[in-house]
């Protein structure tokens, strides 16, 4: 049957001049749709689902993102703290992060057995001047916050700093049981680097025994005692 036989069996139907029974046309036949294959599958599903599609693809790249920092992340054998709230302890480390870097790493065993040593030194800065210029609050706050993170949350067992900042740190008052072993004199160890009379070097109780005998290893070699 042709378009225009269609369409004048249906005026028929509606206009009444016969039944339903009597025509052979039927207002639901519906062309059957085609089926898609290959590229014009691949267009329809895409055109279809574009915004499911795009949604995902942000995950995956987050997600990527992500796996790359973890998995390309340094490692490192031994994490040090250095604190200095004088200038002169101050300068030291800020000149001297990087000797003191290799000079540990000649006493620390290769604990994740890597076939390398890799020592790192975080230098939380608390000095509220720098001859005798008057540093940004927001800097020393903000160097406040990172120490107390470290303190709460990080894995550095090893202080080396002043003693008065090691005793006694802004809002967080170091009681002598807090530390496995204290104070010790920086300029009594192995590592033969010219330092500050009040630079000293401590050892901070742990709870987790594998972290404080991987600090005690190191500390026990620089100090000569074999811990």
């Amino acid at each position: 049957m042709s378009k225009l036989d269609d369409k004048r069996e249906l005026l028929k139907l509606k206009q009444g001049l016969i039944s339903s029974e009597e025509s052979s046309f039927s207002s639901d036949e519906r062309p059957d749709a085609p089926i898609l294959t290959g590229k014009a599958a691949l267009s329809n599903f895409v055109y279809h689902y574009s915004l499911h599609l795009k949604i995902a693809s942000f995950f995956l790249i987050i997600g990527g993102i992500f796996a790359f920092f973890i998995l390309t992340a340094e490692k490192y054998d031994l994490t040090v703290m250095l604190i200095a709230d004088n200038s002169e302890a101050s300068a030291y480390f800020a000149l001297n992060s990087d000797k003191l870097k290799t000079a540990l790493e000649q006493y620390t065993p290769d604990f994740d057995g890597n076939g390398r040593v890799n020592v790192e030194c975080r230098f939380i800065d608390l000095t509220t001047d720098v001859a005798g210029v008057q540093r940004s609050p927001d800097s020393v706050q903000g160097n406040m916050i990172k120490l107390f993170g470290e303190i709460n949350m990080g894995n550095s067992l090893i202080f080396i700093g002043n003693k008065e900042v090691l005793e006694n740190i802004p809002g967080e008052e170091m009681k002598f049981e807090d530390f496995y072993c204290a104070f010790y004199p920086f300029d009594s160890t192995s590592l033969n680097l010219d330092a500050p009379d009040d630079l000293y070097i401590a050892v901070r109780n742990s709870s987790d025994e594998e972290a404080l005998l991987k600090a005690m290893t190191v500390f026990g070699s620089i100090m000569g005692t074999g811990f």
